[in-house]
């Protein structure tokens, strides 16, 4: 099976180039941070104490 022969790089900007990994990595992290925050204000997950953490927590958990 040969390998697949494409450019990891997505877009160059000058000396500067944005790669498809990264995109991934970005995508990921906001999906997650998102993810988080929508578990975080759902009030059905939490019916005894409340949520284990505000959002501002994990903004900066972020």
């Amino acid at each position: 099976m040969p390998f697949p022969d494409f450019d990891p790089v997505l877009i160059h900007i000058g000396i500067f180039a944005i790669r498809w990994y990264a995109l991934a990595y970005v995508a990921g992290i906001l999906l997650g941070w998102r993810y988080a925050l929508g578990l975080a204000k759902d009030a059905r997950l939490w019916p005894l104490r409340g949520p284990i953490a505000t959002s501002e927590q994990i903004d900066d958990l972020v």
